[in-house]
């Protein structure tokens, strides 16, 4: 359980931790894997100098059974290895990942620098792969160089400077490498990011691009995204082919020389015929990790920055403690001086401005306005989806910011303008990915929003898989669909956006029933929406214009007349149409200043 709430808070403790235990491990076996490694330059010598000296059969038999014990040890002890590295890069997963994604989606901007929220997950899973594999180990190999390095002054000290210049000549190939790449690199690395963010983009609309005839613009806007890409990787491909070549040139040139000069200090008497291979072997194992190195050095430094940005993100994350919240929620709203601003850059643009108003459980309240007014805005602001430049939201009087997520959750059904779909299930997607769903409850949510009769025809009907890309399911039925999420969560306060912008008159019909059934109930209702039918049910109407309220007044009769999609705005008359069979009924004045007087009436084609 202590566990589960780590990965569903976003873990407390510090991952650094339990990466410095996994360290430590992984370093007692990397002095074992390398000290075993001299089994092979030490059982060289004893053949030619102790072997073929004495010509004793058992001393050969023994020595090759020790060694052939010590590399089966050494298969054990890099097997070890790489599970540790392996569990290193679990450990840094399970303490980091709820954190992270919880900041992910808490976080409404990431700074630039960090490369935006799916550069950070991309980060997160190259550090994973990368703290489970060879390159990972290769590290705790580097320092056993120095050490080889004196092992081979101890044999001679020519060899010794042989092999010191040679690993010198190899780390400045490295570092000039390194400096030569850079910028080519990371601008490949960035605009390949750049350009496969925006094929995604383009793909997920390709309805769009082929009704509109779009796809040779966008094909060539993506080609140029990704010639920038390829002719940046293609600089650093070349600076790195060259380097790599000549790094491979002179590690097996050092070899050369290095048995080469070996055979001429045995013939001058300085050294014995077992020292020239052992030394061989020694200076090999000096030369290896440095090259492994330098062959993973891009792994390494992407690893090393995508640690650094995740740090830097995780830092920036609030530590929020769980408040006191009552157990049983009523459902008031109360918003205080609520304002809303979005940095574009340049500067700062304020989309809402001093948003005041209060609304008791158990009543319904519609917001309008024209396109551009702010309501979206503010229904992700009432939802907790966006966090306000200023003022507050309270929830039964406690800030909607101190409500943990599985209370707010349960206490708010929230249906945003584009109802999207979940991987998984259309019963997983109604219960809200739940462990143990209740059945019953799935279905009567979906029936509240009119869409169990179609999930019943379909094939594996609620066992149904979808996703975000959905093309089985029209946009009106995803948003049922999403009617019927928020309202499986049995919640005290429903704030809808547009919940009728794609639904028929039947299912308009039933949304309506559902939020009267629901006002019964005592539960509230928050519905931004353009269609005026929402004002039949409303008790309260907050009207809006370039962020900002205009009124907000109680629903006493005079938005109750009937109202249809097609008539105008307030305040303005129509010609009858010619053809009527039957006069209509048209509101012509709302009377919004004057909330007890009805709102004027008239019946066209009447005297």
């Amino acid at each position: 359980m202590d566990k589960k709430r780590d990965m569903d808070t976003g873990a407390a403790k510090a991952p650094t931790g339990g990466l410095l235990r996994n360290f430590k491990w992984l370093f007692v076996f990397s002095v074992t894997a390398n000290v075993l490694l001299l089994v092979m330059p030490i059982h060289m010598i004893a053949i030619y100098d102790r072997v073929l000296v004495s010509g004793s059969r058992e001393t050969l038999l023994y020595i090759t059974l020790i060694a052939l014990a010590a590399l089966a040890l050494l298969g054990i002890t890099e097997a070890v290895r790489l599970m540790i590295a392996q569990r290193m890069s679990a450990h840094y997963v399970t303490q980091t990942a709820g954190r992270l994604f919880s900041g992910l989606i808490h976080a409404h901007q990431v700074p630039a620098e960090l490369g935006g929220k799916s550069q950070l997950m991309r980060d997160f899973y190259a550090l994973r792969t990368f703290l489970s594999g060879r390159a990972m180990i290769n590290l705790f190999d580097l320092p056993f160089t120095p050490i080889f390095l004196s092992l081979l002054f101890v044999l001679h000290v020519q060899l010794g400077f042989i092999t010191l210049v040679g690993i010198l000549m190899l780390a400045g190939l490295a570092f000039a490498n390194r400096r030569l790449s850079l910028e080519s690199s990371e601008n490949a690395t960035r605009q390949n990011s750049d350009a496969v963010a925006f094929s995604q983009a383009i793909i997920n609309r390709s309805e769009d691009i082929r009704a509109m005839g779009l796809l040779p613009t966008f094909l060539q806007r993506w080609g140029g995204k990704m010639d920038g890409a390829l002719t940046q990787a293609d600089k650093s491909a070349q600076v790195q082919a060259f380097f790599y070549g000549m790094t491979r040139a002179i590690r097996q040139s050092l070899q050369i020389i290095l048995m080469a000069w070996g055979a001429y200090l045995v013939l001058g008497g300085d050294l014995s015929g077992g020292v020239i291979f052992a030394s061989s072997l020694i200076s090999s194992r000096a030369f290896v990790p440095v090259e492994q190195v330098i062959g993973s050095w891009d792994r390494i430094t992407h690893a090393n920055t995508a640690f650094r940005n995740l740090e830097a993100f995780m830092n920036g994350i609030p530590e929020q403690r769980r408040a006191v919240i009552p157990k049983l929620t009523v459902g008031d709203m109360a918003v205080e001086d609520l304002s809303y601003d979005v940095d574009t850059g340049a500067r700062t643009q304020a989309v809402l401005h001093n948003i005041s108003f209060s609304l008791k459980a158990g009543h319904v309240l519609a917001i309008i306005g024209p396109t551009g007014a702010g309501k979206s805005t503010l229904a992700k602001l009432l939802a907790g989806a966006l966090k306000p430049s200023d003022g507050s939201v309270r929830l039964d009087d406690f800030e909607l910011s101190l409500w943990p997520e599985d209370r707010k959750g349960e206490s708010i059904g929230y249906v945003p303008q584009d109802s999207h779909l979940f991987p998984g299930t259309i019963a997983e997607n109604i219960s809200r990915y739940e462990a143990y769903p209740d059945e019953e409850r799935i279905i009567a949510a979906a029936r509240k929003a009119d869409i169990h009769s179609h999930i019943a025809k379909m094939p594996e009907a609620y066992a149904t898989l979808v996703n975000m890309d959905n093309r089985e399911m029209s946009g009106g039925q995803q948003q049922q669909l999403a009617l019927a999420r928020a309202f499986y969560a049995q919640p005290r306060v429903m704030i809808l956006d547009e919940p009728n912008a794609h639904l028929d008159q039947r299912a308009e019909d039933s949304l309506l029933r559902s939020l009267s059934l629901a006002r019964d109930e005592g539960i509230s209702s928050i519905v931004v929406s353009q269609r005026r039918s929402i004002l039949k049910v409303a008790d309260y109407v907050l009207t809006m214009n370039d962020g900002r309220m205009v009124s907000f007044k109680e629903n006493r009769g005079q938005w109750r007349a009937r109202h249809s999609d097609d008539r105008p705005e307030e305040g303005r008359e129509t010609a009858p149409r010619p053809g009527d069979a039957k006069p209509e009924v048209t509101v012509t004045s709302l009377n919004a200043a004057k909330p007890r007087q009805m709102g004027a009436v008239r019946v066209e084609g009447s005297p």
